[in-house]
C-alpha cells in the first residue's frame, strides 16, 4: 500500500528545516578554531606571567584562584544561558557577545604594565585571568549548545561536532607553529597576543552570522500560529490568514 502524497512531502519538508549547509558547518569549524587559538595563548601565560616578574608559586596561586572560580562559573552561565531567551536567538546572542569578550580579555592577560609593584602585577593577573575564563564559558557553552537548535538531525549534530574537533585540533597545531614565528618577527608579547587575537575573533565572526537556529525559529512560527489562532477565536468565529482578525 503506498503512502499518501502528503506524508512523503511533510517528511522532505522534515529533511529540508533540519538541513545544516555547508556554510554554517565551515563557520561552525571557523568558530572552534578562533575559540581554539585562544586557548592554546594560555598555554604561554605561564612563561609571560614570569617574564613580567612574577614568581611561580605566585603564578601557582593565579591558577588555583581561577580553577575555583571556573568551577563555579560554569553551571552558573549553564543556568542562565537555560533560562535567558533573547528575540534573536538561545545561543546566537552569546556567541556574539564572545567575539568581543574573548579577545578583550585574552589581550588583558598580556599586557601587565611592567613598572608597577609585583602585588598589583598579582592581582592584575589574577583579575585578568578570571575574566578570560568568564568570556571562555561565554563562547565554549554556547557553541556546544546551539547544535541542538540547528537541527534536530542526529546526524547533523553528529557531523557539526566532529567538523569542530578537527579544526580544534588544527588550531592547536597552528598556535604551537605560528605562536613563537609571531612572536619572533613583531618582537613582543603584547603586539603578538592583539594580532594574534584580532585573526581569531575574525574567525569567530562567520558563525554569529551565518548560523540559524532552526529549531528556535520553528517553535517561535508554531507558538505564534497558536497565539494568532487564539486571538481570532476569541474575535469572530473565522480566523483570516494575515495579522489581524
Amino acid at each position: 500500500m503506498e503512502r499518501p502524497i502528503f506524508q512523503h512531502t511533510e517528511r522532505k519538508d522534515n529533511i529540508m528545516e533540519n538541513a545544516v549547509t555547508k556554510k554554517e558547518k565551515f563557520s561552525y569549524g571557523m568558530y572552534f578554531m578562533g575559540q581554539n587559538v585562544f586557548y592554546g595563548l594560555i598555554g604561554y601565560m605561564t612563561t609571560y606571567f614570569t617574564d613580567v616578574g612574577i614568581t611561580a608559586a605566585l603564578v601557582a596561586v593565579v591558577a588555583l584562584i581561577t580553577k575555583v572560580w571556573d568551577a563555579i562559573n560554569d553551571p552558573i552561565f549553564g543556568m542562565i544561558m537555560d533560562k535567558v531567551h533573547f528575540k534573536k536567538g538561545k545561543f546566537l546572542p552569546w556567541l556574539r557577545m564572545s567575539v568581543i569578550a574573548i579577545p578583550v580579555s585574552t589581550i588583558l592577560l598580556f599586557v601587565i604594565p611592567t613598572g608597577i609593584p609585583l602585588v598589583a602585577k598579582v592581582i592584575w593577573a589574577t583579575l585578568a585571568y578570571m575574566l578570560w575564563d568568564t568570556a571562555y564559558t561565554l563562547c565554549d557553552v554556547p557553541i556546544f549548545g546551539i547544535v541542538t537548535t540547528m537541527t534536530l538531525d542526529q546526524k547533523e549534530r553528529v557531523s557539526l561536532n566532529s567538523i569542530g574537533r578537527i579544526f580544534a585540533i588544527f588550531a592547536g597545531i597552528v598556535t604551537g607553529i605560528l605562536l613563537p614565528l609571531v612572536r619572533q618577527s613583531l618582537g613582543g608579547w603584547a603586539t603578538t597576543v592583539i594580532v594574534l587575537s584580532i585573526l581569531s575573533a575574525a574567525m569567530m565572526i562567520p558563525m554569529c552570522l551565518f548560523a540559524k537556529e532552526r529549531v528556535i525559529e520553528r517553535e517561535k512560527a508554531r507558538d505564534g500560529g497558536a497565539e494568532e489562532t487564539i486571538r481570532c477565536a476569541i474575535w469572530s468565529n473565522a480566523c483570516v490568514p494575515i495579522n489581524t482578525c
